[in-house]
């Protein structure tokens, strides 16, 4: 099984319904989660360095196997 590496990351989104009554984080208000997925490893180091540069909002970076 080759592994799958994946960031998921939290970002803006401009076009979002506000519902006060399922909002637990205020940080999370107008932002939704992505997953992306890399099947090398080197890719995947150089974006999580990326993304911490670009002070981006990571939530969990885990490996699946495919």
């Amino acid at each position: 099984m080759k592994p799958i590496y994946c960031i998921e990351e939290w970002i803006d989104q401009s076009e979002r319904v506000r519902d006060d009554s399922i909002i637990f984080d205020l940080w999370k208000i107008g932002k939704c989660p992505i997953v992306t997925e890399y099947e090398s490893e080197e890719q995947f180091i150089e974006a999580i360095i990326e993304k911490i540069k670009a002070a981006g909002v990571i939530s969990k970076v885990f490996i699946r196997n495919n």
